[in-house]
């Protein structure tokens, strides 16, 4: 059977709804496990280190004559246990920075890959040829409030917007920990010198909310594209009625009507 051309109008919005319904069901973020991985087994390294360092320390305070003849031993084939506890400093300092270089990964990847996200669901939803992909942050923010959406309101903007800046801050200073604005922002790095630790307790609180303000921002653009009052239909109407004549609007009640 032929599908005639209000299926057709019925189908595509059908399926506009269910695209919005389950927009972020294949949106996950594919590097956060890899990553997680390798910066758990750094940390075991960096812990075993520190154990191993802290048993030398307490053996040479505790028991120096077995510490002196261990040193005598290890300088008979060219090293000494200060070398030794200097090198886990060395080592350590090195798994910190791969930690931190690995978190900052994260942290940029776990943006952008909600900045394709978020661009793609509203070039979608709105069937806009004209959304710009290079639209910035605020930029957004005005589309969407021109759509009768505010983006602070949609959950978890306060996390994602962190996000944001600290992903600005890790791709424009090194020092970014130092900055007295994100120590202000951010409560994993106030009143405090902020550490890799502190940049990991961030990104463990904020990780899911780029997900959870996507749902929440497709359920906003649902009502403004398909729920329909009174109040609205009345705004649209008085919209209308201001910018077409009598006959422009008969026309467009005719083929309004063809569609249903």
């Amino acid at each position: 059977m032929e599908r005639t051309k209000l299926d057709l109008m019925y189908e595509k919005r059908e399926l506009n709804k269910m695209s919005l319904d389950s927009y972020v069901l294949d949106k996950q973020n594919v590097l956060d496990n890899p990553i997680d991985k390798i910066i758990s087994d750094l940390g075991k390294k960096l812990k075993n280190n520190w154990k191993e360092h802290d048993e030398w320390m307490k053996m040479e305070q505790e028991n120096l004559e077995k510490y002196n003849d261990l040193n005598e031993i290890a300088q008979q084939t060219g090293h000494s246990l200060k070398k030794q506890l200097f090198d886990y400093y060395i080592d350590n300092a090195y798994i910190e920075d791969e930690i931190t270089a690995l978190l900052e990964v994260k942290i940029i990847y776990a943006f952008k890959h909600f900045e394709i996200n978020l661009k793609k669901l509203i070039k979608a939803a709105y069937e806009d040829e004209n959304f710009d992909k290079n639209y910035k942050w605020e930029s957004i923010k005005q589309y969407l409030f021109a759509k009768n959406i505010d983006i602070k309101e949609i959950k978890n903007y306060l996390e994602v917007n962190q996000l944001r800046e600290i992903n600005n801050a890790i791709k424009h200073s090194e020092n970014y920990l130092e900055s007295k604005d994100l120590k202000n922002r951010i409560p994993e790095f106030k009143d405090k010198k902020p550490t890799i630790r502190d940049l990991y307790k961030f990104y463990n609180r904020i990780k899911k909310s780029p997900t959870i303000f996507l749902q929440s921002l497709c359920s906003a653009i649902y009502n403004d594209l398909y729920i329909f009052n009174e109040e609205k239909i009345e705004k649209i109407s008085e919209s209308i009625a201001s910018r077409m004549d009598f006959n422009d609007v008969n026309l467009l009640i005719k083929k309004l009507k063809e569609n249903y």
